[in-house]
């Protein structure tokens, strides 16, 4: 998983800023049109649906509850107010089992039929993240996109004037479109075929 490594240990009740530290080099991803930061929550204990985690901020203004969604995806307010007020976080669940992560990801085309352009962008903008982030991640090389398919039956079909392949998902559903100066010198096309669950960064 391309992700920054660091977890709030026990958001049973932890100060807002102790999240505020894992989360924050995501807001990084505001600066690169085709990357965007990806938080999860995630139970350590087992049986533990990420639906029915439920996470609230006690701001001074009003408690706020933080969106999870069936994935674990969720939406924690990164702002310099609620850090400088650093309110109390709390969740319905036992202390020290749940684990906050910022996932770096690409964005997702939102057609069927795209440039090739777009994803060399994406891995342009990847590495430029890598390298300000620097860390675990330093030296690190962007090689393409992993797209991940909802099922094995995910494609996409390559299209150039001199040329045309396909492009299948392996048995877990994923594929990785490398960063290849030909296709962008070419103008390939990618048409998508299947549901796309996500796109992450494949790392050297």
């Amino acid at each position: 998983m391309f992700a920054l490594q660091g977890h709030a240990d026990e958001p049973g009740k932890v100060p807002y800023a102790a999240i505020y530290q894992v989360l924050q080099p995501g807001l990084i991803m505001d600066d690169y049109p085709r990357l965007r930061a990806v938080q999860r929550v995630e139970s350590r204990m087992p049986g533990i649906e990420p639906a029915t985690v439920r996470i609230w901020i006690d701001a001074a203004a009003g408690t706020i509850e933080v969106p999870i969604d069936q994935r674990g995806h969720a939406r924690f307010p990164l702002t310099d107010a609620l850090l400088a007020e650093n309110p109390a976080v709390r969740s319905n669940q036992p202390q020290g089992s749940l684990n906050i992560q910022v996932a770096l990801e690409a964005r997702l085309p939102d057609q069927r039929e795209i440039p090739y352009q777009q994803v060399w962008e994406a891995i342009e903008q990847a590495q430029s993240a890598l390298d300000r982030l620097g860390g675990s991640y330093a030296g690190a090389e962007v090689q393409g996109i992993e797209y991940r398919f909802a099922g094995s039956d995910g494609e996409f079909l390559v299209s150039a004037d001199e040329y045309e392949q396909k492009l299948i998902a392996d048995a877990s559903g994923r594929l990785v479109i490398r960063a290849d100066p030909r296709w962008l010198r070419d103008r390939v096309r990618l048409k998508v075929r299947g549901k796309l669950r996500s796109a992450v960064p494949r790392l050297r």
